[in-house]
């Protein structure tokens, strides 16, 4: 749900939904991650889609 700081950059209501995508990447043959990062995007605003 979103935060004070969310809200106002999405300009949202206070604890409206948000969908949360974190990402880990490696470089190939390396253990170590080379990228982390958190996205939060408007739940009223994307269809997700997952074909498995």
């Amino acid at each position: 749900r979103a935060q004070a700081k969310e809200c106002q950059r999405l300009e949202i209501p206070n604890m409206s939904p948000l969908l949360c995508v974190r990402t880990l990447n490696h470089r190939d043959g390396e253990s170590s991650p080379a990228e982390y990062s958190v996205s939060l995007t408007r739940a009223d605003m994307i269809e997700f889609t997952m074909e498995h």
